[in-house]
């Protein structure tokens, strides 16, 4: 009787054990479950989200003139002939005012060259060309190269002193002969509104050369760029600007302005309207010098973006806190906003995004990252003269 007890009591024992054996193990695996699963999941669930919100959009491609004087090539340049450095300078440019010969033949000849480098051209015109006798030797050369942009009529005719009259036979001359090109009328800096408005008639695209450094502050590119397009008199004209792409230090050392100059004065022209960009003075600098290579740089990145660039301006207004950031927004499959700090000196700046939308992704498309945004406000900050270029789209 006592052996039968005491198996009995054994076994419950041993039940007994067994329970709490089970009960531990379905508490560890319970709290293990809920800890270290969980977080996975989360981390999952966020990229995934992100994987769905953020996009990899593009804009059709588009032509945006980047361009530079041939005439003012270096010496070493025009003595080796004309394709010499061409390769080079195609990496940062897409288009040249191009004195090109008379002769048809050796003018198709710089053409293809230009063409097959992706370089459109803008021809410099001349009063002896411009008349029907001359048709062959000045229109058939061009007129089968879809890399040909029109004519760049007599350069600043006012300041010049020009005659009305010469600019305005020049242009109906050429209009008649080749009315499918543009004529593109360039000013000088020196003169007033009034006095540039009657000449602007006579020209397809405006443009100024303005060169402001050493002794005057970048942003004169903007304010000559705000007074061109005052003289234009037909909707359909364009402006574009000639910048300064030679030393202002005055020895010709190739050094200055800086990348960080060219950069500022390239983006915020653009802010004002600018919709081609040409640099002038490639003949004061040497081949390889580091405005020369800058100038390259600048181009390339330019060319980049280009078909951001070439993207109507949006209607709609943003609000941006800081008077000293001046910007414009482009509208494509996404918004674009370009912004310039107009000031030698850090800035702060708070830009409200909500009249694009209420959940934003920002990308800073120079720094490739992601910016943050907070109830449809962005907060940033920008060094001395520094320039951002932003794509902006829904996050749905």
């Amino acid at each position: 009787m006592k052996n039968i007890k005491a198996a009995i009591m054994g076994a419950i024992v041993f039940l007994v054990f067994l329970i709490i054996i089970l009960f531990v193990f379905i508490v560890w695996h319970t709290v293990h479950e809920d800890n270290v699963p969980v977080i996975n999941d989360t981390n999952a669930t966020n990229q995934t989200e992100q994987n769905q919100t953020e996009q990899n959009i593009t804009e059709e491609e588009a032509f945006f003139q980047i361009g530079f004087w041939d005439k003012d090539l270096p010496d070493d340049y025009k003595q080796s002939g004309f394709e010499a450095n061409l390769d080079e300078l195609a990496e940062g440019f897409n288009s040249i005012i191009a004195i090109l010969p008379s002769n048809t033949q050796d003018c198709q000849i710089r053409m293809n060259t230009l063409s097959n480098l992706g370089i459109h051209v803008f021809r410099r015109g001349y009063y002896g060309e411009a008349n029907d006798n001359n048709r062959e030797n000045f229109l058939l050369c061009t007129e089968d190269y879809d890399n040909y942009l029109g004519w760049y009529s007599l350069d600043e005719p006012v300041w010049q002193g020009k005659s009305l009259d010469d600019i305005e036979r020049f242009y109906n001359t050429l209009k008649s002969l080749d009315p499918q090109h543009k004529v593109m009328l360039n000013h000088a800096p020196m003169n007033t509104t009034e006095q540039l408005v009657p000449y602007s008639n006579y020209g397809d695209i405006i443009s100024v050369d303005i060169y402001p450094l050493p002794n005057n502050d970048m942003t004169l590119v903007g304010s000559e760029l705000e007074k061109i397009k005052e003289t234009l008199t037909r909707d359909e004209q364009e402006v574009m600007i000639i910048l300064q792409g030679f030393d202002h230090d005055g020895n010709n050392a190739g050094i200055s302005p800086t990348y960080h100059q060219l950069r500022f004065m390239s983006y915020y022209s653009i802010i004002h309207g600018a919709k081609g960009l040409y640099y002038y003075g490639l003949h004061q600098i040497p081949i390889g010098s580091e405005l020369w290579n800058n100038l390259i740089k600048n181009g390339e990145e330019l060319k980049s973006v280009q078909n951001i660039l070439a993207l109507p301006d949006s209607r709609i207004n943003i609000n941006v806190d800081n008077e000293n950031i001046e910007f414009l927004l482009k509208e494509g499959n996404a918004y674009y906003l370009i912004l310039a700090n107009t000031k030698d000196e850090a800035q702060s700046v708070n830009i409200n995004l909500l009249s694009i939308g209420s959940e934003l992704i920002i990308k800073d498309l120079f720094e490739d990252t992601r910016l943050s945004i907070n109830e449809g406000n962005l907060e940033d900050s920008f060094d001395s003269y520094e320039v951002k270029l932003f794509q902006i789209y829904a996050s749905a």
